[in-house]
C-alpha cells in the first residue's frame, strides 16, 4: 500500500510539473506574428475592453491566442497528425493524405457567394462583349478518383459547368484540358496549386480561345528552381514530413519587358520571378512575389494588343506564358484592388479581358461585386 501511495503521489507531482513547465514557458516565449509552417498570421495577444468582454470576443480572441502561441506548437500539429493516421483515420484538418499526393476536398461552400459571383460576371460580360472567363479546377476535381469512394463532398466540376452556362461571357474550358493531361506533373503534390506544367496546359487552352499563337512545350528551355516546395496542404495538415515537391519555370525573363508592381500601393519595378522566396516557405511567391492589387507589364516587342486579367494566385505561374503575346497587360486582384474598376477599363481601352481564378475562389471571394464599379 505504501509502495502504490508514493507511486501515485510521483505521478501527480510529474504531472504538476509537467503543468507548471508549460505555464512558465508560455509566459517567458516572446509571441509570433507569423507562423512559416502554417503560411499564416497567428493571433496575437487581443486587447481588453469592455464591449469585448461583453460581446465575447475577447474570450473567443484569448483562446484563440492561446491555442496560436502555445510553445512548441508544430511539434504538436505533427504529433497529432501522426497520431490520426496511426488511427487508421488517413486525414487530418480534412487534408487526406493519399500516397500519390495531399488531397484537400471541399467538403461545403458558400452558396450564396457563388450565386452573387454569377450574377457578377454575368453582368459585368454583358456591359462587355469581350470578356472571357476561366475557372481553374481543384486538383480534387482532376484526381477525384483518389478521394475516399464514401467521402461527401462538393462537385465543383458541376459548380463549373453551372457557372459557365450562366456567365454570357466567353467560357475558357480549362478542366477539360487537365483532365486529359492527369497523368502528367500537373499539380503540386503539397499545394492546391498547378504547377509550371499545369499552367503551360491551361495556356494552350487560353491560346486558342484568345487567339494567341501556341508553343509547343519542346520550344521552352525548362529550369528547376527549387525541390524543397511544401505547400498549403502541409501547412493545413501537418504532415510535414510529406515528400517535398519540386518547382521549375519554362519562361525565361525577358529584357524587353517592363513589369510594374503596385504591392505597397505605388508603383514598383519588378520582375516575373522573386528569387528571394525560394529560401522562405512559402515559394509559390517565386512567381512575381505572391498576391498584389495590380501588375502592369508593357512589352514594346509583341504585337499591339492588350488585355486586363482580374486573376487570383493560379495566374501568377500562367503568366510568363502569355507575357510575349501582348504589349500591354494588366493583372488585377480584386481582393485588393479598391479603385473603379470601370474607370480603369476606360482609361487603358483594353482588346480583350479576362476573368482568370480557381473555381474555390470563385465560391468563397465576396469581391467580384467590384466587377461592376
Amino acid at each position: 500500500m505504501k509502495n502504490k501511495s508514493i507511486i501515485s503521489n510521483l505521478t501527480t507531482y510529474i504531472f504538476l510539473l509537467i503543468i507548471f513547465f508549460f505555464f512558465i514557458a508560455n509566459l517567458i516565449a516572446k509571441d509570433k506574428p507569423f507562423s512559416e509552417q502554417e503560411n499564416r498570421y497567428l493571433q496575437t495577444a487581443p486587447k481588453l475592453s469592455l464591449k469585448k468582454l461583453a460581446s465575447g470576443d475577447f474570450t473567443s480572441e484569448y483562446e484563440k491566442y492561446l491555442s496560436d502561441q502555445f510553445v512548441f506548437r508544430n511539434a504538436w500539429i505533427a504529433l497529432k497528425a501522426r497520431s490520426e493516421l496511426a488511427l487508421g483515420k488517413m486525414q487530418n484538418n480534412d487534408v487526406f493524405n493519399h500516397k500519390q499526393m495531399l488531397l484537400c476536398p471541399i467538403l461545403d461552400y458558400r452558396e450564396e457567394t457563388f450565386r452573387a459571383n454569377i450574377d457578377n460576371v454575368k453582368r459585368f460580360a454583358e456591359q462587355n462583349n469581350k470578356v472571357f472567363f476561366a475557372l481553374i479546377p481543384n486538383k480534387e476535381t482532376v484526381y477525384s478518383e483518389l478521394l475516399p469512394k464514401n467521402l461527401e463532398h462538393v462537385d465543383m466540376a458541376a459548380l463549373i459547368d453551372l457557372a459557365y452556362s450562366e456567365s454570357e461571357a466567353r467560357n475558357v474550358e480549362i478542366k477539360e484540358t487537365l483532365i486529359e493531361n492527369k497523368s502528367e506533373y500537373i499539380y503540386y503534390n503539397t499545394d492546391h496549386h498547378w504547377t509550371s506544367l499545369g499552367a503551360y496546359y491551361g495556356s494552350c487552352t487560353l491560346s486558342d480561345q484568345l487567339g494567341l499563337s501556341k508553343k509547343d512545350i519542346s520550344s521552352f528551355d525548362r529550369k528547376l528552381v527549387s525541390e524543397s516546395f511544401r505547400g498549403t496542404n502541409v501547412s493545413a495538415s501537418g504532415f510535414y514530413w510529406y515528400a517535398p515537391d519540386s518547382m521549375e519555370i519554362f519562361v525565361n525573363e525577358n529584357n524587353d519587358i517592363t513589369i510594374l508592381n503596385y504591392s505597397t500601393g505605388k508603383a514598383e519595378k519588378s520582375s516575373c520571378y522573386a528569387p528571394e522566396y525560394l529560401e522562405k516557405k512559402d515559394k509559390y511567391k517565386f512567381f512575381f512575389g505572391g498576391n498584389t492589387p495590380l501588375i502592369e507589364i508593357e512589352n514594346k516587342t509583341a504585337q499591339k494588343k492588350s488585355i486586363l486579367i482580374v486573376r487570383d494566385s493560379f495566374c501568377d505561374s500562367l503568366l510568363p506564358f502569355l507575357i510575349d503575346e501582348y504589349s500591354y497587360i494588366s493583372v488585377i486582384d480584386l481582393r485588393y484592388f479598391n479603385e473603379s474598376l470601370s474607370d480603369y477599363i476606360n482609361k487603358h481601352n483594353f482588346d480583350q479581358i479576362l476573368i482568370l481564378c480557381g473555381i474555390r475562389t470563385f465560391t468563397e471571394d465576396n469581391n467580384f461585386y467590384k466587377l461592376n464599379q
